[in-house]
């Protein structure tokens, strides 16, 4: 997408139910939990409408992050005072098994109605995700013989988060390979039912559904039959706008007509289209600088797009149409601009919006950033979901590693998932899919994704003298129960602004052959926040070599040449490392900008630039250091960022958890000061990582 460095070629209120039994139905002769702990969020559901056309009613079946659930029940048409024993079996309500779970046996009233709310323990809520599974089904049955009714559950759309899937096709329209086993996940036999049984909607490529070389008439039959037999949603990923002179991203796929024309064809393979995902055409016509560039304003983009729903919904007036645009290539400030001038030329609000990250230039303390967009999101009535994916990986398992290290930072230190959770890659990893028990495969990502999420509490209490903290804590599920077993690893953070050395390594981009240091304080993207910021070296160097390029990249010469309004002195080194330093103080309002002499980049080259440096936890995202190559004329032709963050955690020891799910340990010793102590519990295939920090201070 536009945040990429390669151009992508495939160009709610919850409701919580009460988890005690209520209403006018009573249950008889059943046991149930004497308590269960109070639902936060409704992570999966599945619903039914009872009897032919719901003329008997609904229920629906919830399962909470705490890994427990509830039976919602509102029945009708019953015999009168007659007693109905729930249950859950499996199949579908015409071919019915074994049974999954006993709710509980229940009471009609008077006149024939029951209505009650009933919780389910882990042990239930697991099973029913064990047999709602690929492509079986589940039912929920009131009664037995003639007084019995009977619906099918499917899953409901009404939990945070949904899940989205849309691996890339390996075809030939690609300039490399995609997903090589992708139409193997559309078989009977298919191994990824886990999976499929956790995914709300599969999203596709358009090009894949309308251009030449894309999926033949009975590979697209068999794919939507696929996914309807797992009861799984169809969205298009579709570029919506239409230029003659200009165009990036969100431009070319053809306008309305060849929108229809791809719901169409879905249709006749026996499908329904449920969403349309507008690919960036806010940053294709507005924030797009290259040789197409329309230059658009936010102002004159949204009519056009919104010009492109009203067509859509003009022949199909069901289908949802959401957006999808790049972060932080779109700033925070232009996104809610664009929703708010989409909302005035539409008439309502778009109902998703997913964030296409740019995982290559984010700032560590991204996630607190994406949850202002969140939020911001949010506040208008839209949904919110975050593209979770790698980069440029050159292999599977890099791929996969990080893409789950951004979810892990996204949903435990920035606090939870988004609305939407979208699985998808345009790189040439992963290049498998299957099975979604392999180590580094696309379905075991949202395998993963899909454990028992758990929480860490830790206590710190330091020792009189020596350095040593002693730590206390726990590990449990959100519902409370204990996790037993696993490790828990303490780390130390140091608040003060430790000497540290920060490296960024790259390829010389081609063409290429002069470049330059930029040092920014609360300006060009570094900030706003106040900085007191001290350089010991700036260096850059190719190859083998150890000589550092940079001119005066020691301040050995004194400053160098700046603008702004921040203090900008150079003085003595106060590290014991090299002879001179260069400190940058400022408020949130002050700014500096201050550029190294030019010197000598060769193309190709592999490169790394360091920055040696102090960066007190305030200053944090207040200054970043540009490496900037530049064009003809000494113009600037792209920059590399390295972003000024925490020094690197120190490891202080490690503990296992006991059967109580609590642990204890005594760390190595530290160096007086503040830190951040955190415990981090890594997981295990059926629970989620957490982490948890604390402040303390070493005597």
């Amino acid at each position: 997408m536009y945040a990429r460095s390669t151009p992508r070629l495939l160009g709610a209120c919850l409701s919580v139910l009460a988890l005690l039994a209520t209403g006018t139905g009573s249950p008889v002769g059943t046991q149930v939990p004497a308590a269960a702990a109070a639902a936060s969020r409704v992570d999966f559901a599945w619903q039914a409408t009872i009897g032919a056309g719901g003329a008997d009613g609904s229920a629906t079946v919830s399962a909470y992050d705490t890994a427990r659930g509830a039976v919602a029940l509102s029945l009708r048409l019953l015999t009168p005072s007659a007693r109905y024993a729930v249950v859950i079996r499996r199949g579908a309500c015409g071919s019915l098994g074994t049974r999954v779970v006993a709710v509980g046996t229940f009471s009609a009233t008077a006149s024939g109605t029951l209505s009650a709310t009933v919780p389910l323990t882990v042990a239930q809520v697991t099973a029913i995700r064990d047999a709602a599974v690929g492509l079986s089904r589940v039912s929920l049955v009131a009664g037995t013989g003639s007084k019995a009714r009977c619906g099918t559950l499917a899953k409901s759309l009404a939990v945070t988060p949904q899940v989205w899937f849309g691996p890339l096709p390996s075809w030939d329209g690609l300039g490399y390979t995609g997903v090589t086993d992708y139409k193997a996940l559309f078989g009977s036999d298919a191994t990824w039912a886990r999976v499929a049984g956790r995914t709300h909607v599969f999203t596709y490529w358009w090009q894949w559904i309308v251009l030449p070389g894309g999926a033949t008439d009975a590979e697209l039959r068999r794919e939507v039959a696929a996914l309807k037999a797992r009861d799984i949603a169809i969205g298009i990923d579709y570029e919506p706008l239409v230029s003659d002179t200009c165009g990036a991203e969100g431009f070319g796929a053809g306008g309305v007509p060849t929108a229809l024309a791809a719901i169409r064809r879905i249709a006749a393979a026996g499908g329904t289209v449920r969403y349309i995902r507008l690919d960036e055409p806010l940053a294709g016509a507005v924030v797009y600088d290259g040789e197409t560039a329309c230059h658009w304003t936010v102002e004159e983009t949204a009519p056009k797009v919104a010009d492109f729903v009203r067509g859509v919904k003009a022949v199909y007036p069901s289908i949802i149409i959401g957006d999808i645009e790049p972060w932080p290539a779109v700033s925070t400030e232009m996104l809610g601009r664009w929703l708010d001038a989409y909302e005035a030329a539409a008439g309502s609000p778009f109902p998703l919006l997913h964030l296409d990250m740019d995982w290559s230039g984010l700032a560590s303390d991204w996630p607190s950033a994406a949850r202002e967009i969140e939020q911001l999101v949010r506040n208008r009535g839209t949904r919110f979901g975050i593209i979770y994916n790698g980069f440029y990986e050159t292999s599977d398992a890099a791929w996969l590693a990080h893409a789950q290290a951004n979810v892990l930072a996204y949903e435990i230190d920035g606090g939870g998932p988004p609305d939407d959770a979208v699985f998808m890659s345009w790189t040439d990893k992963p290049d498998r899919a299957l099975p979604e028990t392999g180590p580094s495969t696309f379905t075991h990502f949202i395998a993963d994704y899909a454990r028992t999420r758990t929480t860490v509490s830790v206590a710190a209490t330091p020792a009189t003298s020596g350095g040593t903290i002693t730590v206390t804590g726990t590990v449990r599920t959100l519902g409370g129960d204990p996790v037993a077993g696993g490790t828990v690893a303490v780390s130390a953070v140091p608040r003060d602004g430790p000497y540290q050395v920060i490296e960024l390594q790259g390829t010389v981009p081609a063409g290429q052959s002069r470049a330059l240091i930029g040092i920014r304080t609360n300006t060009e993207g570094a900030g706003p926040g106040s900085a007191d910021v001290t350089f010991y070296e700036i260096g850059y160097a190719e190859g083998t070599e150890t000589t550092n390029r940079v001119p005066n990249g020691g301040f050995d010469d004194g400053a160098w040449d700046y603008m702004g309004d921040a203090t900008f002195t150079v003085g003595p080194s106060d590290s014991g490392t090299g002879s001179m330093m260069l400190r940058i103080v400022a408020t949130p309002t002050q700014w500096v900008m201050s550029n190294s002499a030019e010197f000598s980049v060769t193309a190709g080259a592999q490169y790394r630039t360091w920055v040696a440096v102090r960066v007190p936890e305030a200053s944090i995202g207040s200054t970043a250091v540009d490496l900037i190559f530049l064009g003809s004329g000494e113009i600037e032709s792209t920059r590399v960022r390295l972003h000024l963050a925490s020094p690197a955690p120190i490891p202080a020891g490690s503990a296992t958890v006991d059967a109580t799910g609590a642990f204890s340990l005594t760390t190595s010793a530290l160096d007086a000061g503040r830190y951040w102590l955190a415990a981090t519990y890594a997981g295990n295939p059926t629970y989620w990582p957490a982490r948890q920090r604390t402040e303390v201070t070493v005597p």
